[in-house]
């Protein structure tokens, strides 16, 4: 993965933390692609055979962040994908519990910037490895 083919995926069901977690990001050189629900990420994901890190909001209407996790666990890309939950739920519900071995890490709303380089730097560096 060079520095110019850094992928990422950004869902949410709110338009504004998007665009605020991209413009947080702009100047990292890192290919953005948001979403407003997990359907839509992954039908993104299969159609172009996406390698790189995800940010997933947890609450969600149509499809949670749980459920699109499990969706994409269904997929068989975990060897090139890097799942990070964005989440204000203190308590996650039971289904959390089937997530637990495709998620990195927790990103916890609300969040400052430098948490969300941080997670982003980590969930690349991480990826780097396990495809090394």
């Amino acid at each position: 993965m060079t520095k110019h083919s850094k992928r990422l995926i950004l869902i949410d069901d709110n338009p504004h933390i998007i665009e605020s977690i991209e413009l947080t990001l702009n100047s990292h050189n890192i290919e953005i692609n948001g979403f407003t629900n997990g359907n839509e990420a992954i039908k993104f994901i299969k159609d172009t055979d996406f390698s790189g890190v995800i940010i997933c909001d947890a609450q969600m209407p149509q499809i949670d962040g749980w459920d699109t996790i499990l969706e994409l666990s269904k997929l068989g890309i975990h060897d090139r994908i890097i799942i990070n939950m964005l989440t204000g739920v203190a308590e996650p519900p039971d289904k959390s519990n089937a997530c637990a071995g495709h998620i990195f890490d927790y990103l916890k709303k609300p969040y400052k910037g430098k948490e969300l380089i941080e997670l982003v730097e980590r969930s690349f560096s991480n990826l780097l490895e396990e495809s090394a």
